[in-house]
């Protein structure tokens, strides 16, 4: 069993730690200064963010506006993503739907290079809804 608490600015070096170990990313290239870092989580940015722990942070997950989940894991399990999951559809619901911008439902963003998240998502049966392109220019 994780400890899941909500994210909070004493918590800026943990998540510090975290995104430097991050193997995969989609929004970022390079691990940004830790000024910057801090300032980013003190602007609350989520609507919803946690921290994963497990007698030390093993993880974040978010949630935001347009009904995406982030979920960032050093070393994700089946049973870790299971208890995330759990976790989301126990305590949260999907934002009300806005036509060709929120869909009814939560969806997961996963990096192409992902391939340890994308195969326990694809064992737990969850549907593939989209794969997205990055242009280069």
């Amino acid at each position: 069993m994780h400890d899941i608490k909500r994210v909070g600015n004493a918590d800026v070096d943990a998540l510090f730690e975290l995104l430097k170990k991050r193997k995969y990313s989609i929004s970022h290239t390079k691990v940004p200064s830790y000024e910057s870092h801090k300032s980013f989580v003190e602007s609350n940015p989520y609507m919803h963010w946690y921290l994963i722990s497990h007698d030390h942070p093993v993880g974040t997950f978010y949630i935001q506006s347009d009904n995406s989940i982030g979920l960032n894991l050093c070393n994700p399990t089946v049973n870790t993503v299971k208890e995330i999951l759990g976790f989301i559809k126990r305590n949260f619901e999907p934002q009300k739907a806005i036509l060709s911008k929120v869909p009814p439902y939560f969806y997961i963003n996963v990096s192409e290079k992902n391939l340890d998240v994308k195969n326990i998502l694809d064992g737990l049966k969850l549907n593939r809804i989209q794969v997205s392109y990055k242009l280069n220019f």
